[in-house]
C-alpha cells in the first residue's frame, strides 16, 4: 500500500497523464481514508495528510500532498 495520496487515487499503474477521475471513485477513496483515521494504523499511515479537524468535520478542510 502506498502512502502517497495521489497514488491512492490514481493507482500505482496509472498512465501519468492525470486524467479526470470519476467522482464516485474520489468519494469512495476519500471516505475510506477518512474512516481509516479512526484507527491507530490509519492515523499513522494517513494522518499527516489531513488537518486535525477532519474526523470531527467528516471531511478535510486542508490536505498535505
Amino acid at each position: 500500500m502506498t502512502l502517497s495520496l495521489a497514488l491512492r487515487y490514481y493507482g500505482i499503474d496509472h498512465d501519468w497523464t492525470c486524467p479526470l477521475l470519476d467522482q464516485g471513485d474520489i468519494d469512495d477513496i476519500s471516505d475510506a481514508l477518512i474512516a481509516s483515521l479512526e484507527t491507530d494504523l490509519g492515523m499513522i499511515m494517513h494522518g499527516l495528510h489531513f488537518d486535525k479537524e477532519t474526523i470531527a468535520n467528516g471531511h478535510p478542510t486542508m490536505v498535505r500532498r
